[in-house]
């Protein structure tokens, strides 16, 4: 599953890389289950994962490398629709006149006839160069936001936000944008895993050398980990670590009885103003946190 996440990642489109950092997440989960359930690893397993999840930090793809494939990609596609040479030339229609057309799936038509989808639609609001400097700002603010360091990144990630609703109606550009603005959530998120993977395995071998106690606090760790390692990805501040079991779990709902805990907790502070907004199921806002330790829970059937 890591050799097949690292590839994905490097397939040379943005949804492999987000098909890659998704397998890539999997198999960190499996690893914490795996130490949940039989660790604390002693030297002769413990290295194993941990170089698997260094592979993993290593071997995924960028982001910067997904947006570049998605930008060259997009334009192409301003290149064979936009057939003004790149000048401006040619006529066109305000752009803010364009928002007098409703979204509605497409079945509505502009001046010409022309569904508010089609590329029709677009080339008489958008010229070409308007459409190609949307494009370099959009995929620009991508890239700045997985670069930045500290909780600054989701600054980054409203700009992109307010960017995409320059678009009204989304038209042609939605078409051909398949980079959404949660691919910085998505990669922030999978950057916090990882982390708190490698984490995790230091915590797991102090717990090796005293009788399966965690630290009393991150900072017992020693040198065993870099400095670096002790600051949260998502928050840009020190990890959120407690000595014993987690009461609540990602979604702040106690931790259902029957589940199988770790013994310590370690997780991800919010940014202000998410604390307990992170969402269930499939999607959840990294801005609202995340447990590392997540606990395995207690089977759904019923007992004969």
């Amino acid at each position: 599953m890591c050799r097949h996440s690292a590839t994905l990642s490097w397939h040379g489109s943005l949804i492999g890389w987000l098909v890659g950092i998704h397998m890539g997440r999997l198999a960190v989960d499996e690893m914490l289950d795996c130490m949940l359930l039989h660790g604390p690893f002693g030297d002769d397993i413990a290295p194993r994962i941990a170089v698997t999840t260094d592979a993993l930090a290593h071997q995924i793809a960028p982001l910067s490398f997904g947006v570049a494939c998605e930008r060259a990609q997009s334009m192409d596609v301003v290149q064979r629709t936009h057939t003004d040479g790149g000048a401006g030339r040619g006529r066109f229609i305000p752009a803010e006149f364009e928002r007098v057309f409703p979204i509605d799936g497409g079945t509505s038509v502009g001046p010409f006839g022309e569904s508010v989808f089609s590329n029709v639609h677009w080339r008489l609001f958008w010229r070409r160069v308007d459409t190609e400097q949307w494009f370099e700002e959009y995929y620009g603010g991508i890239e700045r936001a997985s670069e930045i360091e500290g909780h600054a990144w989701s600054h980054e990630y409203d700009s992109l936000l307010a960017k995409m609703d320059e678009i009204n109606p989304p038209g042609f550009l939605i078409g051909v944008l398949a980079a959404s603005p949660r691919v910085v959530l998505f990669e922030r998120a999978w950057r916090a895993r990882v982390e708190g993977m490698r984490l995790v395995l230091a915590i797991e071998s102090c717990r090796l050398g005293h009788d399966g106690a965690p630290p009393p606090s991150l900072a017992d760790l020693g040198d065993t980990v870099a400095p670096e390692q002790l600051i949260d990805p998502i928050s840009g501040g020190p990890w959120i670590y407690r000595p014993t079991p987690a009461e609540l779990d990602e979604d702040g709902e106690p931790i259902a009885a029957g589940g199988i805990v770790w013994p310590y907790e370690l997780r991800s502070a919010p940014l202000p103003g998410f604390e307990g907004r992170g969402g269930s199921g499939r999607w959840r806002d990294p801005r609202a946190g995340i447990l590392i330790t997540r606990p395995i829970p207690p089977p759904t059937f019923d007992d004969p």
